[in-house]
């Protein structure tokens, strides 16, 4: 992925439950450098539910690599197919394995936001 995840297949049952173990897994002195965290629910139809806390955000509505690294894990130890549809509170993504195990990750793109940045150099 490019960034640190790790992926635990438990559903939770509210946000109060990523508040507490998310900031406790993200700073864990194993992972040197912090790491996001995905919660993955496995559903019916080869989809999965995906709750995530990003590492030095929190709790986060969608994440793109981790939709990627919670399909490449339940494609690589829960024996899902290559082809999944993920669910993130943001939305819906599919994510693709193919035969090299390259990731393609589809789905739709909605602005959030929209900010201006001033530098002032010092």
């Amino acid at each position: 992925m490019g960034n640190p995840h790790f992926v635990i297949f438990e559903r939770l049952t509210n946000d109060k439950e990523l508040e507490l173990w998310g900031p406790q897994i993200e700073h864990d002195p194993f992972f040197i450098n912090k790491t996001n965290v995905e919660f993955v629910e496995i559903l019916p139809n080869n989809e999965l539910n995906i709750k995530v806390w990003e590492r030095g955000s929190g709790i986060t509505l969608a994440c793109g690599t981790g939709a990627s690294a919670s399909a490449f894990a339940a494609y690589k130890f829960m024996n899902m197919p290559n082809k999944l549809k993920t669910h993130l509170p943001g939305g819906e993504l599919i994510v693709f394995l193919d035969k090299n195990e390259d990731i393609f990750v589809i789905g739709s793109v909605t602005e959030v936001y929209e900010g201006k940045f001033y530098y002032k150099e010092v």
